[in-house]
């Protein structure tokens, strides 16, 4: 497994786009948050609908063996990565897509050193690579299903990186431009319930800037302030808008 691990490498800060009120919350509680990859904002992200099962199935015939096992396969694969837990996080902190879909106004975007955050999930017994997401015109079946029980651990890692870091230039449900928000994710290969999300707590140095929109309001601009000087003893960075 120390192969998923080795997208974080050459990667030193990870940055996360957040509303006002969920970062203050991060900031507070100095955690980060997985997500059930059911409720992710597109259909086809971390989905079994990846898989390509023909290889699969061909195998089954070969040997004879009840087709039932190819159902019970897919139902398996769609019940057990639908719910592996999700943080999406950027590789820079100025990308001005996420700045206006997910931070806002209001919003700030959160740097953490990678390698104190990966450090400190292990230390809590978590294995949570961080992988890069790579984008295509379409991911449907594009996993072939025969390389997940693979013993080979290159084979193996270059599975799990396509099922869980591979989305669609555009995102299937909402229409946006996905490619433009040049994501970067922890993966946490434990089940996480719908509308429940997992929150792992990280030490203070896990979080070393904080950058806030130039239009966020007087008032929340105070509040920020004063919980980073009191908690983290810098001050946040103005992000300026072009």
């Amino acid at each position: 497994m120390h192969l998923l691990a080795y997208d974080a490498h050459h990667q030193k800060k990870v940055y996360k786009y957040i509303d006002f009120e969920g970062g203050m919350s991060m900031l507070g509680s100095c955690n980060v948050r997985f997500t059930s990859a059911v409720d992710l904002n597109d259909e086809y992200d971390c989905n079994a609908a990846l898989f390509n099962y023909e290889t699969f199935q061909k195998i089954v015939t070969a040997l004879n063996l009840p087709e039932e096992i190819v159902k019970f396969a897919i139902q398996k694969d769609a019940k057990e990565i639908s719910h592996w837990g999700v943080c999406s996080l950027c590789k820079t902190s100025d990308n001005v897509s996420l700045w206006e879909n997910y931070a806002g106004e209001n919003g700030i975007c959160i740097e953490l050193d990678v390698e104190r955050t990966i450090r400190a999930l292990e230390k809590l017994g978590k294995k949570v690579p961080l992988l890069t997401v790579f984008y295509y015109d379409t991911v449907s079946g594009m996993v072939e299903r025969t390389l997940a029980r693979q013993k080979d651990e290159l084979l193996k890692f270059i599975m799990i990186h396509r099922l869980v870091a591979s989305k669609s230039k555009i995102n299937a449900t909402t229409g946006m431009n996905s490619e433009a928000e040049d994501e970067m994710r922890l993966v946490l290969f434990e089940r996480v319930e719908s509308q429940e999300p997992v929150y792992l707590n990280l030490p203070k140095d896990c979080i070393t800037n904080v950058f806030f929109n130039d239009k966020m309001s007087m008032a929340n601009l105070r509040n920020l302030s004063s919980l980073l000087r009191r908690k983290y003893n810098f001050s946040p960075q103005r992000f300026f808008f072009g």
